[in-house]
């Protein structure tokens, strides 16, 4: 067996068409091993722009969703209830000796928007000087506040309604207040963020109220107007 395998290899090497013909066998079976494609990985591998299509999600955006901004904090409607009892008692104080003192106390609990307004409606300064001068008196007397409703954003309306009795040179004038106070809650604890006069809404303003200016000369005081903050969510 030895001595034919030896005859066979000096038979190939003399033979030079025969040994060419083996080495040309010989690259096609390692070419073939090495560069042929595998079947089964064929049926299983997605080409690459299809496996890119199948975990890119659209718009380039990650697919980890990301987290919701969390809700407002929602105000109880007992605490804003309360809230707006005890700020009205400042609000709606017109004592000569501590008006103004509790006036200033009552803007630090509201925006901006809801001072300016309450004060353009119920505090101007004329009238402000006609009380703290004592030639106005001036008394308001609530009848009901109330939580009216909760909106999404966690801020309740709280109705309040009274009677603002103003009284000039022993004559006195009677004012229903129907108003709606928008209470929001933040970090700093419980504001006013808007008003809405719910009467003068409804219905044509009663008759100016007369009071003394610091001149000392007679004028009008116009009714409240509808606030300018606009009307609370519901």
């Amino acid at each position: 067996m030895h001595k034919m395998l030896q005859m066979a290899v000096k038979r190939i090497i003399g033979d030079k068409v025969l040994l060419g013909l083996v080495i040309v066998g010989m690259l096609g079976i390692f070419v073939g091993a090495f560069c042929g494609d595998d079947p089964a990985e064929k049926k299983t591998a997605p080409p690459q722009h299809q496996a890119a299509a199948q975990t890119a999600p659209a718009g380039g955006q990650t697919t980890a969703q990301l987290p919701k901004p969390a809700a407002p904090p929602a105000l109880d409607t007992g605490l804003a209830t309360d809230f707006v009892r005890w700020w009205i008692s400042n609000a709606m104080d017109f004592q000569q000796r501590t008006a103004h003192a509790s006036h200033v106390e009552a803007f630090k609990w509201m925006d901006p928007p809801a001072a300016a307004a309450f004060q353009q409606n119920y505090w101007t300064p004329a009238f402000e000087a006609g009380v703290v001068s004592g030639q106005v008196v001036a008394a308001f007397q609530p009848i009901n506040v109330q939580a009216e409703a909760q909106n999404p954003d966690g801020t309740v309306v709280v109705g309040v309604t009274g009677s603002l009795v103003i009284q000039q040179n022993g004559q006195p004038y009677t004012n229903q207040i129907s108003t709606d106070f928008l209470v929001r809650k933040d970090k700093g604890g419980v504001r006013i963020a808007s008003l809405y006069n719910r009467q003068l809404a409804a219905a044509p303003a009663p008759p100016p109220v007369a009071a003394v200016p610091t001149d000392g000369a007679a004028a009008p005081y116009g009714a409240p107007q509808s606030y300018g903050a606009g009307a609370p969510q519901y």
